[in-house]
C-alpha cells in the first residue's frame, strides 16, 4: 500500500478527494512519487509508447533537476494538482459523447469523470509539463 504524509493511503486519498493527480504522475502529500502512467496520465488517449517516454522524459529531467539542487524530495502543490483534475475533468465530459465504450478506463462507466484515463491530449500534456518544467512550480 502506498503511504504518504501523515500515514494516508494513496487509496483513501483518492476515495476521499476523488482521483487528482497532476500530469498523471505527481500526487500532492506523497513526496518522491512517480506513477508512472498513472491516472489522468494520458496512456489511455494517445499513444501509449509515446506517453511512457514522455512521463519517463520527465521523471529524468525531474531527478537530474533535484540533483542538480542538491534536494531530496519533490512533491506537488495542492492548487496545480487540482487544476490539473479539474482539467482533466473538464476534458473527460466534453468527449463523454464520444465515448460508448464501457471499460476499466472509465471505471466500467462509473467512475467520475476525468479521474481515470485522460485526456485532452498530448499537446496540452506537454504544455502542462512545459509550464511546470520553466517556474518549477510546481
Amino acid at each position: 500500500m502506498i503511504t504518504g504524509l501523515g500515514g494516508v493511503t494513496l487509496r483513501d486519498k483518492w476515495q476521499a478527494e476523488g482521483v487528482r493527480t497532476f500530469l498523471g504522475l505527481h500526487s500532492h502529500g506523497f513526496p518522491n512519487l512517480f506513477s508512472m502512467s498513472g491516472p489522468q496520465g494520458g496512456g489511455g488517449q494517445f499513444n501509449f509508447t509515446r506517453g511512457i517516454e514522455a512521463h519517463t522524459d520527465y521523471v529524468v529531467w525531474m531527478l537530474q533537476t533535484l540533483r542538480a539542487r542538491g534536494a531530496g524530495i519533490v512533491d506537488i502543490a495542492k492548487e496545480p494538482e487540482n487544476a490539473c483534475a479539474e482539467h482533466c475533468r473538464d476534458a473527460d465530459l466534453r468527449t463523454r459523447p464520444l465515448r460508448d465504450c464501457i471499460s476499466y478506463y472509465n471505471g466500467d462507466g462509473a467512475a467520475e469523470p476525468g479521474s481515470l484515463a485522460y485526456y485532452g491530449g498530448p499537446q496540452q500534456w506537454r504544455a502542462l509539463r512545459t509550464k511546470a518544467r520553466l517556474s518549477l512550480d510546481p
